[in-house]
């Protein structure tokens, strides 16, 4: 059995009085939140290093293997952006809302 990310909040609320989130990682979770549209903010943090991969190297995308076409996928709009050394740390919030 399965429980949405709504199930989740809800849950989280009703009996812990939990209002506000901060999910860390997990591509699925991340994906299924993102298409139930209750991702209110993404923050991304961008550092020099490049990793390549193999073709035969199946990683999942920052979404799981969650779903979205062009003309569907959610959009976020950068709210800031911030230095920490030779890193980026960019903050967004949802278009979705």
């Amino acid at each position: 059995m399965s429980t949405t990310p709504d199930a989740v909040l809800k849950i989280l609320a009703d009996e812990f009085g939990i209002r506000l989130l901060l999910h860390e990682g997990g591509p699925t979770i991340f994906g299924q939140a993102i298409a139930a549209k209750v991702i209110d903010e993404f923050f991304m943090t961008l550092a020099p290093q490049i990793a390549g991969r193999q073709m035969v190297a199946q990683r999942p995308s920052i979404a799981g293997e969650t779903l979205f076409l062009p003309e569907t996928a959610p959009w976020f709009e950068l709210r800031s952006v911030k230095r920490a050394f030779d890193h980026l740390l960019l903050r967004y919030t949802s278009l979705q809302a």
